[in-house]
This record gives C-alpha cells, structure tokens and sequence, in this order.
C-alpha cells in the first residue's frame, strides 16, 4: 500500500508541476495524495483541491527544501511541521468540503472535497 501511495504521490508531483511565473495556478485532482512545493515562490498545495471519497485517507507530502504544515480551518486536523521528505496522512470519515492551510507559508491554502 505505501508503494501505491508512494507512485500515485510522485505521479501527483509531476502533474502537478506548475510554472514559478504563477504559482498560484489552481489544480484539481481526483485521489488521495497532495504534494508541498514551492515555499520560495510562496508555496502551494498540489492538488489544490483534490476530490475523494469517504473513507480514504489522503497523504500530504512535503517535497520541498523548507518546512510545511496542514491544518483544517475547523481545527478537524493539524499536522504541526512537516519535514522535508516527510508525511502527514487524514482519514476522511465523512462527506463535506475541507478547507485547509499552511500557517508557515499563508498563500498556500487548499481544499479536501469528500463525497
């Protein structure tokens, strides 16, 4: 199973890749893996807004040379600091829209849509 998030995390990362004249693009995704980047360019979330479904776990992983956090605006969630080559994973055990955000980097925000 890490192996497929693994994949499916790098498959992300690279089709998520955006372009350092605007980084703020927004992305959207189907799935469970979201990537940190970017932090020198004011940072992003990748997808930023990734769609899933109950009871999936979605898997933050920071790919950046500086720290992250993610944190549900609801407090449901707070991964405190994310290390470089690091992980945070959330199960979602019901539907709704999730907004988040990275409080070291506050340009970087995301959302989690369950259904």
């Amino acid at each position: 199973m890490r192996q497929i998030l693994l994949v499916l995390t790098l498959a992300l990362a690279v089709a998520g890749c955006e372009d350092d004249n605007n980084p703020t693009q927004p992305t959207t995704g189907t799935g469970t893996a979201i990537s940190m980047t970017g932090a020198g360019v004011g940072g992003t979330f990748s997808p930023t807004t990734l769609t899933t479904t109950v009871g999936s776990t979605v898997v933050w992983t920071n790919m950046d040379s500086e720290v992250h956090n993610t944190i549900s605006n609801t407090n449901l969630w707070n991964s405190s600091n994310v290390a470089p080559n690091t992980t945070f994973s959330f199960e979602f055990a019901t539907t709704g829209t999730f907004p988040y955000r990275c409080t070291i980097h506050p340009t970087m925000t995301g959302t989690v849509i369950v259904q």
